[in-house]
């Protein structure tokens, strides 16, 4: 784990009354895990973190995350979350309300085990999200001057009859020449 990921507010469990929260949403997944693939899912406790994903994601999960990775090849990333939720003998289990599918939050409630409940939780990490550290901040300016030189760059050579896909290219052409 990063300094700066682990300098980040945590998540307010006991405020929360929650055991764990289920981390669907990507953005969320990266912003807690630094897991840059599309297709994962995160259990977070007081004390781990366990990002489920397919076979794809093996090596790149093991490089970008400090946590555990759970491999999955076969059944949805749920069906692994709830294993670990029932060995972990957790009771509440959050979930992000807005960003879980009908059908995942069915087969959830339908298979927890007995005594655990699922409990609705509102953009907590999505709120901690809009705090930035200084090394994002950075990050985010080294960004604008980048995009900025580029876009600049491609003004110049943009002439009527252009294709915009030829622009796009150009631009993407510049990006990578300065950096990004």
């Amino acid at each position: 784990m990063s300094a700066d990921r682990a300098a980040r507010p945590a998540i307010p469990f006991d405020e929360l009354k929650i055991d764990a929260l289920l981390v669907s949403a990507a953005p969320n997944v990266r912003y807690l895990s630094g897991f840059t693939g599309d297709n994962g899912l995160l259990l977070v406790t007081p004390d781990s973190q366990i990002l489920f994903t397919d076979p794809r994601f093996t090596i790149q999960a093991s490089e970008e995350c400090a946590c555990e990775v759970v491999t999955v090849a076969k059944t949805p990333l749920d069906h692994a979350a709830l294993q670990t939720i029932r060995k972990k003998r957790i009771k509440r289990v959050g979930f992000e309300a807005s960003r879980v599918l009908y059908e995942t939050h069915r087969r959830l409630a339908r298979d927890l085990p007995r005594g655990a409940k699922l409990k609705p939780i509102g953009p907590i990490v999505d709120k901690l999200r809009m705090v930035k550290s200084d090394d994002e901040i950075a990050r985010i300016r080294r960004s604008v001057l980048t995009n900025s030189e580029a876009f600049e760059k491609v003004t110049r050579s943009i002439r009527p009859g252009m294709r915009e896909n030829d622009i796009a290219a150009e631009l993407e052409y510049q990006m990578r020449r300065i950096g990004a």
